[in-house]
Parts: structure tokens; sequence; C-alpha cells
């Protein structure tokens, strides 16, 4: 299952690596300029913009083990076709990964806006459920509350890091993080 995440992986990082070029490189342009609130907010809508194409990748293009039609949608958590009969490992891997895929959104989510906890939380969880019904309407792959549940613990998880992260920050008077 894991060679499937090869051509995902590799779009991923690409995107990945163009998000942070394009976003330091603007950021440290305008800065320069004395551009410095604008710089930041640009940095961090070039990279909530790189999360969600990484959410895309992951989630609706039809490559890597998306590449097939299938249309499935399990209501009850952790049930249906991909929790049974499968390897325990394969399991962890599911899980850590649907986590950590929006992780980086809520950190970024945060940093671009500010936003209050719950906000947060609440966009993220509107990323993934539109991500989980257009998985549905384009049949690639199974819609599951369980990803609802696992992509909004991530989000959750960005933004008590941004949280946590733009404390320490302020101490230091960081304004790219702050």
């Amino acid at each position: 299952m894991l060679e499937n995440f090869g051509r995902q992986t590799n779009l991923s990082f690409v995107v990945i690596v163009a998000s942070l070029l394009l976003g330091l490189g603007s950021y440290y342009f305008l800065k320069r300029r004395g551009r410095g609130e604008f710089a930041r907010s640009l940095l961090w809508g070039i990279l909530t913009a790189g999360t969600v194409l990484v959410i895309v990748v992951f989630t609706v293009l039809p490559i890597g083990i998306r590449s097939y039609h299938d249309r499935a949608l399990v209501l009850i958590p952790f049930a249906g076709r991909e929790y049974a009969n499968v390897n325990r490992q394969l399991i962890i891997q599911k899980i850590f990964g649907n986590v950590a895929l929006f992780i980086p959104l809520g950190f970024c989510l945060r940093q671009l806006t500010r936003w209050k906890f719950r906000l947060c939380l609440g966009a993220g969880f509107l990323v993934t459920f539109v991500a989980e019904s257009v998985q549905y309407a384009i049949a690639r792959g199974t819609s599951t509350t369980a990803d609802l549940l696992l992509n909004s613990i991530g989000t959750g998880i960005g933004v008590a890091l941004a949280i946590s992260v733009s404390n320490v920050a302020n101490r230091s008077n960081d304004d790219l993080i702050t």
C-alpha cells in the first residue's frame, strides 16, 4: 500500500517546496520594503494555500491510491472495509496520516487569520467536509466520519501548536510568527 503513495508524496513535496520558496521569497522581499504586516499575511496565505493543495493531492486527485473509482460512505467511525480485515500497521498509518495531513492546515490557518481555536477548528472541519464530499461525488475512495474526526483532530493540534509558538514568539518580538 505504501508504494501507492509515491506519486502523491512526490507531488506534495513539490507543492510544499514551491509554497515555501514563494512564501519566504515574498516575505523577505516585502519586508525589506517596509511592508512587514502584508509580508506576514502573504507568507501565511501562500503556505495555507499550499497546505490545501497537498490535501487535495491526497484526497481527491486521481493518482496513487485514488487512481481507482470507488464510492462508499461510512457513517460509523472506524467501520467499513478500510478498517476491517486490515493489518494493524496499515490502520495506524491511516490514522496517523489523516491526523498529520491536517496539522499544517491548523497551524497555517491560525497564523494567517489569528482566529480563535474554535473558529480555526471549524474551518478545518469545513475543509475536511468539502474534501470528503468531493471525494464521494467523483468516486475517489471512501468518505468516512472517521476521516472528519481524525482530520479535525489534526487541525486542532496544528492550531494548538500555532498558539503555543505565537505565545513564545510574542516574548521574543518575532513578527514572522506572531
